[in-house]
C-alpha cells in the first residue's frame, strides 16, 4: 500500500508539467436531448487583436528628473519610431539617429493607446514626496489629445503608466 501511494505521489509533479505544457484551449460539450450528438465548442485565452480599434498615436515622451544629483533627461518617440533626446531643461530634444524597432514601437503605441492609459490621473506623486527620488512624467498624443501622467520611484501606480515608463526609460 505504501509503495503504491509513493508511486502516485511521485507522479504528481510529472502530471503538473504535462498539464502545464498543454494549450489554452477549453473544450465544452453540451447536449440538450438524450441521443443527440453533443455540440462541441472551443475557446482560447487569447484576445482577438483584430477586433480592437487602434488609437492614433503621435509623439510619446518621458521626462526623468530628480534623484540625488538633480538630473534631467527627456526622450521623445515620434510616430514613426524616431528617437529624440535632451539632457537639459532649456534644450529641445534632438534626433539621436536611432529608431525604435517596429515591435517596440507597436508595444509602446498599444500601451499608450489603451483605455487604461487614457484613464490615468495626472499624477500619482503625493505632495511633499522626497526630491531624492526620480520623477517620471509620460506625455502621449493619442487620438489628437494629450495625456500626461506622473509617477516616481517607490510610488505604486497603474500598470499602463509603469509599462510606458519602462518602455521609454529603456531608451535613455
Amino acid at each position: 500500500m505504501k509503495i503504491r501511494t509513493a508511486r502516485l505521489i511521485s507522479l504528481i509533479p510529472l502530471l503538473l508539467v504535462v498539464a502545464a505544457c498543454g494549450d489554452d484551449t477549453v473544450t465544452s460539450t453540451t447536449s440538450s436531448t438524450v441521443g443527440e450528438e453533443p455540440e462541441t465548442t472551443s475557446t482560447t485565452d487569447e484576445a482577438p487583436s483584430d477586433t480592437e480599434a487602434s488609437a492614433e498615436v503621435g509623439d510619446v515622451s518621458l521626462t526623468v528628473s530628480g534623484g540625488i544629483a538633480g538630473g534631467y533627461q527627456q526622450v521623445v518617440v515620434e510616430p514613426d519610431g524616431t528617437i529624440l533626446y535632451s539632457n537639459a531643461t532649456d534644450q529641445q530634444p534632438e534626433p539621436t539617429g536611432e529608431t525604435m524597432s517596429a515591435d517596440e514601437l507597436e508595444a509602446l503605441h498599444t500601451t499608450v493607446g489603451s483605455d487604461e492609459f487614457a484613464a490615468l490621473e495626472s499624477t500619482y506623486v503625493p505632495a511633499g514626496y522626497c526630491c531624492d527620488q526620480f520623477h517620471y512624467e509620460v506625455t502621449a498624443e493619442v487620438d489628437g489629445e494629450e495625456i500626461t501622467s506622473a509617477t516616481a520611484d517607490g510610488i505604486e501606480s497603474p500598470d499602463a503608466l509603469d509599462e510606458a515608463v519602462f518602455q521609454l526609460n529603456s531608451l535613455l
